[in-house]
């Protein structure tokens, strides 16, 4: 791989002639996509690949995690809200807590 090669591109086209934004939402109005890359971050790669929310019959919250290559990871998660997203990412978010040197979950606001 050279060093100038991209390892993640992401593109989201909000094309009106596919509806509107609120009905393609539907009932989640929180979404993200995390990405992390390289070899300071295995540990939260792990995280992110692994189980990443307790099991639920909650529709409300949806997540996929894929590997990129093999030293990234990128998790896309759906919620209905911040507290059911934020349920989801917890596990890999305390680990990346230690770079960060704070827990991005602690204090929302």
């Amino acid at each position: 791989m050279r060093a100038d090669q991209p390892i993640f591109a992401d593109a989201t086209l909000l094309d009106p002639a596919h509806g509107s934004i609120a009905e393609r939402m539907g009932p989640y109005e929180w979404v993200a996509s995390l990405v992390a890359i390289g070899p300071r971050f295995a540990d939260v790669r792990r995280a992110m690949l692994g189980p990443l929310a307790p099991s639920t019959d909650d529709a409300t919250t949806v997540w996929a995690a894929s590997p990129l290559r093999d030293d990234g990871v990128v998790v896309r998660v759906a919620a209905d809200r911040f507290e059911n997203a934020s349920r989801v990412l917890r596990p890999s978010f305390a680990l990346l807590a230690r770079w960060l040197g704070d827990d991005p979950l602690a204090r929302k606001w």
